[in-house]
């Protein structure tokens, strides 16, 4: 798959999301798209400018769907679907874009389900009582109300916490749902 490497950020599966991207990743996105190829590896860059090299890029990444694609001036929006977490084999640097060789790295479900109910209703609860301090929190908290995974929460809630892309990474690689959920509940703790 064409790969749309990003430095910012980490994108956590099970998640809706609009993003832009530079014309040239755009064009081959929507290119692909209209072939119907309609998946993209996103891989996030480590500290580096370079991305040249499979190296200059973290391991683990998610697959995304693009649900719609558009140019909007200088850029292109596109609405994507990241549905799950992959392991990246190989990259091929030689065309016009980055494509990628990858595996599925599905988590590892070691929660019974009423643990599981459990820790989701706890880190809820936690959000909750985080979010009560700001203003036009109540929107989200519907949302995150009707949420039962521990990994949608955690998708959802990810761009709104002040986290180290580095640390964001630890998160995304974690295989066990179970450790996964504790890291990110002592992410939520600290801030």
């Amino acid at each position: 798959d064409l790969v749309l490497p990003i430095s910012d950020d980490v994108i956590f599966p099970e998640l809706h999301r609009e993003i832009k991207v530079p014309r040239t990743i755009g064009k081959a996105m929507n290119s692909r798209f209209k072939q119907g190829s309609p998946t993209v590896a996103i891989v996030t860059q480590r500290n580096t400018k370079e991305k040249s090299k499979k190296e200059h890029f973290f391991k683990v990444g998610t697959r995304a769907e693009i649900k719609d694609i558009s140019p909007v001036g200088e850029l292109f929006r596109v609405r994507l679907f990241i549905s799950d977490r992959i392991a990246i084999q190989d990259m091929d640097f030689s065309g016009a874009g980055i494509i990628a060789n990858y595996t599925s790295a599905p988590d590892e479900i070691d929660l019974d389900e009423h643990d599981h109910h459990d820790m989701v209703e706890y880190v809820k609860e936690v959000i909750r009582e985080m979010g009560s301090k700001f203003k036009g929190i109540e929107a989200h908290i519907k949302i995150i109300d009707d949420m039962t995974r521990i990994q949608e929460l955690i998708a959802y809630t990810m761009p709104y916490i002040n986290l180290s892309v580095s640390d964001k990474q630890v998160l995304l690689e974690m295989e066990s749902v179970k450790e996964r959920g504790l890291k990110f509940l002592d992410y939520l703790i600290q801030q």
